[in-house]
């Protein structure tokens, strides 16, 4: 499988570990001291994070990540689990993002990146439907 690769710098690594083994369904697959590698079989991504640097963030632009998932049940399923680590930040269901109708989970990464878990209910939405325009908003 063809992966991309996201490195990104952490505050506080076990912290974010701990979020991202819950986000991604599982711990990482190789630590070393300031380091960890997330390398999930369900989703074409290698995560790693550099821990103990100063993550930038800029707070008046809310970029954020997400990750489109292939079932409403491996929706279900993150729900869960970030349910059960205090985690989720919001879920909207049927909502138009990005010229699609989708339903998402929200979680906020412990250096305030935001995350979406999201599936595709309808992917062919009439242009009409206009994309937030909010910054950061469903489309970015």
């Amino acid at each position: 499988m063809n992966r991309m690769h996201l490195s990104l710098p952490v505050a506080d690594l076990d912290a974010s570990v701990a979020f991202y083994t819950a986000l991604l369904g599982g711990p990482p697959d190789k630590t070393r001291p300031g380091f960890a590698r997330f390398t999930p079989e369900h989703a074409p991504i290698a995560l790693s994070l550099q821990g103990d640097q100063a993550p930038v963030i800029d707070p008046s632009h809310h970029a954020h990540f997400g990750l489109r998932l292939d079932q409403p049940s491996d929706l279900v399923d993150a729900g869960e689990r970030l349910r059960a680590a205090g985690l989720l930040a919001a879920t909207e269901t049927a909502t138009t993002c990005c010229f699609a109708v989708q339903d998402k989970h929200w979680a906020v990464d412990p250096d305030g990146r935001p995350w979406e878990l999201y599936v595709l209910l309808d992917d062919n939405v009439d242009e009409s439907a206009a994309p937030d325009p909010t910054p950061g908003g469903c489309c970015g």
